[in-house]
């Protein structure tokens, strides 16, 4: 049985260069598990493929805009579990 990871990221060629050295990238050569990267920036609609959103409230930090990040999401498929 091969593990699927489903990894949402805005820097996918990092985190496949990542996944495909040392022992990761050995376990996915034996087929021990497989990673599929999503791209956040595909779902977007805008010209600057943009996927924050201003900060509520007063808050400075940074925020992901949940109608552009899990509009992406919803094309990975459910985990089937035991």
């Amino acid at each position: 049985m091969t593990l699927r990871v489903d990894v949402l990221t805005l820097f996918p060629d990092a985190i496949a260069n990542y996944a495909s050295t040392s022992v990761l990238g050995r376990a996915s050569e034996r087929g021990v598990w497989e990673v599929h990267l999503h791209d956040l920036r595909d779902a977007t609609d805008d010209v600057h493929r943009s996927v924050d959103d201003a900060p509520s409230a007063g808050e400075r930090e940074w925020c992901c805009a949940p109608s552009r990040s899990f509009a992406r999401s919803m094309n990975i498929p459910r985990s089937r579990g035991r």
